[in-house]
C-alpha cells in the first residue's frame, strides 16, 4: 500500500468520524456507532440505552465480531 492510498483511507475514516453523529440521529432506533481501523477503536458514539464501553484507542478484542 502506498502513501497516497493510506492518506485516502485516513481521510475516509476522519469523514466517518465527523458524520457518525448525523447518521446516529437519522436512524429511527437508538443505536451506537463505532469507527475502527483493523486494530483500534478510533471513535465511539454510544446509544442512549446500551453502553458497550468502547474507548478511543482501545484495542479491538481478538474474539470480537469486528475481527472476524
Amino acid at each position: 500500500m502506498n502513501f497516497q492510498t493510506e492518506g485516502i483511507k485516513k481521510d475516509i475514516l476522519e469523514a466517518l468520524i465527523d458524520t457518525a453523529p448525523i447518521f446516529q440521529k437519522l436512524f429511527p432506533l437508538d443505536c451506537s456507532i463505532s469507527i475502527t481501523n483493523r486494530e483500534f477503536f478510533l471513535a465511539d458514539f454510544p446509544s442512549k440505552e446500551v453502553k458497550l464501553n468502547f474507548k478511543e484507542g482501545m484495542l479491538i478484542p481478538e474474539n470480537s465480531g469486528v475481527k472476524k
